[in-house]
């Protein structure tokens, strides 16, 4: 067992940011102090020691819906009220404020990267004082900003079409970002108002059925919908020690992912309704509107729900979650679990109580750690079966499965 190890920083700028530097001084001329830096530039100072707690969240409950904004939320100590605002004496003056970045490490390994969206401070009577920050990632940022009206796009495909509103100018998106060139090919078009950058995307992930997320490292990406199936797998956990042990396995069958009629509708079209009527005769009518599509023609619409159908209109008990301890394993498993990241593969084997160990092809939909000094640091992964994420491969026996009638589009 190895004892899993964080890295707390967050961004700061010191007081020789807003005073004239002078060699030698104390307070605006400490050289070999990394904290301080010429030019304004934002510096990360290691809070490690402060931080009683952290929860990260990333990814999404339900694969019918966008990925979610990845927060983050920390407790630190402040009893010497070195992080309050308020305290001009303080080495982080003025820097404490919103629009910071956050880092968080599990081992060495970045776990979150974001922003600070908001401080709160509170203190008891009788001494104690705490301060709780909270951070979002790069899809919090987007939805903040609107693609500028008369803004036109040109057909294109669905990864130019990201690129072009991160770059628009009532967007400006700073951060770093990974986009794929995209498959699907979508329609030009002229906004004829201003549009929330975050919504719009939505329309173009819609598209392409492929996913945008914030990575770990705070890289804003955006994968086409081939992405899990290049995939390999990149850890496997097991009930019998023979692999990355869990302490707990959650599986379900929701009627929330069931739908066996969809519909979709290109700009100013009408819509687009595709059946399966045995799942219909099954459960009755279940209906999942797509929304607005930004593709070619009503052809591509009818290929893109028929595609989304073969994953919605059956149920199946399914692993949901799976909870891993991180204090029980060893470092090379700590380091394995923090190395993983939204839409990779997974393996999982389980031995439900009265039958025989199963096998289990996931995809990784959600990433959760919970940590307090002192107590557990908990990760859960939010879990999808590969057959629902990926498209047909021949002569495999997990994904090469005829029955379902579709190759994808």
């Amino acid at each position: 067992m190895a004892t899993p190890t964080p890295t707390v920083k967050i961004g700061f700028i010191g007081p020789s940011f807003n005073n004239a530097f002078t060699l030698d001084s104390a307070t605006n001329g400490r050289l070999d102090n990394t904290d301080y830096a010429l030019g304004g530039a934002e510096v990360l100072v290691d809070l490690t020691s402060r931080t009683t707690s952290l929860r990260v969240k990333r990814g999404r409950k339900d694969f019918t819906q966008p990925f979610r904004t990845g927060t983050a939320t920390l407790i630190l100590r402040n009893i010497d009220g070195e992080l309050d605002p308020l305290n001009t004496s303080s080495s982080y003056y003025p820097g404490i404020t919103v629009g910071r970045t956050v880092t968080i490490d599990c081992n060495g390994e970045s776990i979150y990267n974001g922003t600070v969206t908001n401080i709160e401070l509170g203190y008891t009577v009788s001494g104690d004082a705490w301060v709780v920050v909270r951070a979002a990632d790069g899809l919090g940022d987007l939805a903040t900003r609107e693609i500028q009206a008369n803004t036109a796009f040109t057909a294109q495909k669905s990864g130019q079409r990201v690129t072009a509103v991160l770059t628009n100018a009532g967007v400006n998106y700073q951060g770093t970002s990974a986009i794929n060139a995209g498959l699907s090919d979508l329609a030009a078009e002229t906004l004829s108002s201003a549009t929330n950058a975050r919504s719009y995307l939505r329309k173009v992930i819609n598209s392409e059925q492929g996913y945008l997320y914030g990575n770990r490292s705070g890289v804003l990406t955006f994968e086409n919908r081939y992405g899990p199936l290049a995939d390999t797998n990149k850890a496997t956990f097991s009930d019998d020690g023979s692999n990355i042990a869990y302490q707990r396995i959650d599986r379900r069958v929701a009627t929330t992912e069931l739908f066996n009629q969809l519909s979709a509708n290109r700009t100013s079209q009408d819509p687009v309704l595709v059946n399966n009527t045995s799942s219909q005769d099954s459960y009755g009518i279940r209906n999942l509107n797509v929304g607005e599509v930004l593709v070619l023609d009503n052809s591509t619409v009818t290929d893109l729900l028929d595609l989304l159908l073969v994953k919605t209109a059956s149920t199946e008990t399914r692993i949901a979650e799976i909870t891993a301890v991180l204090d029980t394993l060893s470092g090379s498993d700590i380091t394995a679990i923090a190395q993983l990241e939204l839409v990779d593969r997974v393996t999982v084997e389980f031995t439900p109580p009265g039958t025989s160990q199963q096998i289990a092809a996931s995809s990784i939909e959600s990433i959760e750690h919970n940590f307090s000094f002192g107590m557990t640091w908990r990760v859960t992964l939010g879990l999808i079966p590969q057959t629902v994420t990926s498209y047909l491969t021949l002569n495999n026996a997990t994904l090469g499965q005829l029955d379902n009638n579709s190759l994808g589009f």
